[in-house]
């Protein structure tokens, strides 16, 4: 879906990242596509060009764009998914980018901070929780899909 000439857009630093239907393989030409900009190093100013450039492109796909909310179609900052755990610090949009990231994403392009987040955010709700998330499944799963 990502046309060559947008992947000088990816990065190791950060990766785009699919949810919902279109990571389950279940996305129809009625699905919103559900997508992020996940960043997993320091914020910087050129992420936001970059986040729009994703946006203009699957606008000119004609891609149903994602909810009004603002929890997809943007920047999602790993720092705040794995540090930022419970408590008033947690809102219910880094709590639903959380478990999706979790249960139901996918990267396109460049998996390198979609798999570093995944696994820092597994490893931080292990630890605060003090559970054990059999989530090892999914991270091959995903691999072995996209």
């Amino acid at each position: 879906m990502v046309l060559d000439s947008e992947r000088n857009y990816l990065s190791n630093d950060f990766s785009l990242v699919v949810f919902g239907s279109l990571a389950r393989n279940e996305w129809t030409d009625k699905s919103d596509l559900d997508w992020g900009l996940l960043i997993n190093s320091q914020a910087d100013p050129e992420h936001l060009p970059v986040a729009l450039q994703i946006s203009k492109l699957f606008k000119t796909l004609e891609l149903k764009e994602p909810g009004r909310t603002g929890v997809f179609g943007n920047l999602i900052f790993s720092h705040e998914l794995v540090h930022q755990i419970g408590g008033e610090s947690d809102p219910n949009s880094n709590i639903t980018r959380r478990l999706l990231l979790l249960l139901e994403s996918c990267p396109i392009g460049s998996p390198v901070a979609y798999k570093e987040s995944l696994t820092q955010s597994c490893n931080a709700i292990s630890t605060r929780m003090q559970i054990c998330l059999p989530l090892t499944k999914h991270i091959s799963a995903c691999q072995d899909f996209c």
